[in-house]
């Protein structure tokens, strides 16, 4: 799509690993859109010009339409492409979260299963005398964390998950799997999002948190390590229970 001046709207997204295009195009559509310089009524131009604007292949494309089509503000006529709508679902984000964990179903699931593997021997690691700092520093976090879903700053609380899961680990003396663990736990940011733009979940979620908080509080790094093990999946599959009961 191009504006009056003849400039195109869209940016190519060059130089970007293929997983993350779809998910980089709806962003570019979605912020088009609330800017309002793609307004209500406006016509996407056709895929195989759209992919070709953006830089991106047309099954990341279709990705990326599905993601924002999720959201209420983009719908496909048939025969007549897809248009930007007048009024978007005030759940939109929850919608984008969900579809962007229906997409990448495979990738979470296979980065949870490292997760479990790795994670809660980073737990077993730990000296028994580090095991009260590691449980008050976890604890504080968590606190932020129900205060921030308490407050429905959802977003907040997504990035609490992630300082948690770090604070498990930042004292496990060997070097090598600390930094193996904390490298894992970013790769889970979008997932935590995902995860936490579902109230219930995200109440499920710190709920296993604090089990695992009382756990090393009893200094069981046993049953702190067991938990955190089965927590990733537990989470994840919650959300999606979720979000096939009160779909969007």
């Amino acid at each position: 799509m191009t504006t009056r001046s003849g400039a195109h709207l869209f940016n190519r997204l060059e130089g970007v690993q293929t997983a993350l295009l779809s998910d980089l195009a709806a962003e570019q559509i979605l912020g088009l859109i609330h800017s309002g310089q793609l307004p209500a009524g406006s016509r996407l131009p056709a895929e195989r010009d759209l992919a070709q604007q953006l830089g991106v292949s047309r099954t990341a494309l279709r990705e990326a339409l599905r993601i924002v089509e999720a959201t209420g503000v983009l719908e496909a006529r048939v025969g007549r492409g897809r248009f930007v709508t007048s009024r978007p679902r005030s759940n939109s984000n929850s919608a984008v979260m969900a579809s962007w964990l229906d997409l990448h179903h495979d990738e979470v699931a296979e980065l949870n299963h490292v997760l479990q593997l790795i994670e809660p021997a980073g737990i077993l690691e730990l000296p028994t005398h580090l095991l009260p700092a590691v449980a008050a520093e976890a604890r504080a976090v968590y606190e932020r964390a129900l205060a921030a879903i308490d407050a429905d700053d959802f977003d907040k609380a997504a990035a609490l998950d992630l300082d948690f899961h770090r604070s498990l680990c930042r004292r496990t003396p060997n070097r090598l799997l600390r930094d193996l663990i904390i490298n894992l736990i970013q790769l889970m940011s979008e997932s935590a999002k995902a995860v936490y733009s579902v109230p219930a979940a995200a109440r499920n979620s710190l709920d296993q948190h604090l089990k695992i908080v009382s756990a090393l509080e009893k200094q069981s790094r046993e049953e702190a390590s067991a938990l955190l093990r089965d927590h990733a999946a537990i989470a994840h599959r919650f959300a999606a229970e979720q979000n096939a009961k009160y779909p969007s």
